[in-house]
């Protein structure tokens, strides 16, 4: 099999969107031998920054010399950023391989009464597989969708289970309370399992509940210049990420490796936390316009942004492309970013998901200044606009959807 041939299995797979249940996954993987067993994971779920915090928690371990996989929803550039191994990508001719080795488990389980495999739960079998047969010592697993009864759930003993922060996203899914949205990600303790919270609303706090729990700001905490811990007090703790939200992942990700118990020594732990790769977060992808890639799909994340955003790029305006997926509200997105806009150009994205144009329009316009709203043909209409026309006193932000940065990147470097 081919590589092209293995993306376009896995694409038909798209059509059964989410199913959140474990009994077909723990079936695919038994049929797989069960390589998840052999998989010892720093387990990530969060309404935002899980990401962030997988990506740090992946990068201290490599630092210590350990064997790290990583497993990523979505993707940005590149379907094989999903499965790392040391920051390196699974290779075409793996992808290729693995397919065509899982192909007639899935076939069987389509053939079953549990029905085959979503494209994520597939995905999420040959990470397994992938990490279990290249000996990693540690994974650094982020959850797709929730929690409780996300794909990567059916590990058993994680070394951490892990919640980066608590926000209303997927409700549709999760619920339509903070309360049950918490709920939902704090399925992924285990009993017996050490557990970091990140969450700071006092609801999602209040619904999570465990034994082993760190808490933000109870057991653990951060400032501007330090990280406590129960097991110690850091200072000068940076990270290469850009955002000032960045601080609260890094306490997260610093929380997690130390209640995991595993010796990392303190100069691996800051070499780490300041080489950590991760595209679509405050990403510069551009400095002649300054042009920022951010994937933040719900209003706390664009909170987050717009606040960095004034920190770091004080007195600019932002020309702003958003784009957004289905399942996401974007008029919350659209507000947080009002007091800083210049114009925003709204566009739809060229995915399955894609939210239509007459809905972010009229999202956009409930937000937002009317006069300040320019409807694009597409993504690279919406670039070629942004882009072209910003001025020395403005910045360009793409964001709405991580399944927009891969466009929007495509079409800035047909700018050049």
């Amino acid at each position: 099999m081919k590589y092209a041939e293995a993306r376009a299995y896995i694409a038909s797979l798209q059509g059964r969107g989410w199913r959140l249940e474990l009994d077909r996954m723990r079936e695919f993987v038994r049929l797989l031998d069960n390589p998840e067993r052999g998989c010892h994971c720093f387990h990530v779920a969060g309404t935002n920054g899980k990401g962030s915090v997988t990506a740090m928690i992946a990068s201290v371990l490599k630092e210590s010399g350990f064997r790290v996989g990583s497993f990523f929803s979505p993707f940005v550039y590149d379907f094989r950023e999903r499965i790392q191994i040391n920051g390196e990508m699974i290779s075409e001719q793996d992808i290729a391989r693995l397919t065509e080795l899982l192909i007639p488990i899935s076939e069987h389980l389509s053939n079953s009464p549990l029905g085959g495999p979503t494209e994520f739960e597939f995905k999420t079998a040959m990470g397994f597989y992938h990490w279990a047969e290249e000996k990693c010592d540690y994974v650094a697993l982020e959850v797709g969708l929730g929690g409780r009864l996300d794909a990567t759930n059916i590990i058993e003993k994680p070394v951490v289970a892990i919640i980066s922060q608590v926000g209303m996203d997927h409700q549709q899914y999760l619920g339509d309370t903070i309360e049950k949205i918490a709920a939902e990600k704090a399925g992924i303790f285990k009993r017996g399992c050490p557990a970091v919270s990140g969450a700071t609303d006092e609801r999602a706090k209040n619904a999570i509940r465990h034994g082993r729990l760190w808490r933000i700001p109870e057991e653990f905490s951060c400032t501007d210049d330090s990280i406590t811990t129960p097991v110690k007090v850091r200072s000068g703790i940076e990270t290469n990420l850009l955002g000032g939200f960045q601080r609260h992942n890094l306490a997260v990700a610093v929380a997690a490796i130390d209640a995991s118990g595993i010796a990392i020594p303190e100069e691996d732990l800051c070499r780490g936390l300041m080489s950590v790769s991760l595209p679509g977060r405050m990403e510069v992808v551009r400095r002649v316009p300054t042009v920022i890639f951010d994937g933040a799909h719900n209003q706390q994340a664009a909170e987050s942004v717009a606040t960095s955003i004034t920190a770091q790029f004080p007195g600019k305006q932002v020309r702003l492309v958003f784009g957004s997926a289905t399942g996401h509200e974007p008029s919350g997105v659209l507000r947080a970013f009002a007091p800083l806009l210049q114009k925003a150009y709204v566009c739809e994205i060229a995915h399955e998901r894609a939210q239509p144009l007459a809905q972010i329009v009229s999202a956009a316009v409930t937000a937002l200044d009317p006069a300040r709203i320019q409807v694009c043909a597409g993504v690279s209409d919406a670039i070629r606009q942004a882009v072209g026309g910003c001025r020395e006193t403005e910045i360009v932000l793409v964001t709405g959807s991580f399944y927009l940065l891969g466009e929007a990147n495509t079409a800035l470097e047909d700018l050049t």
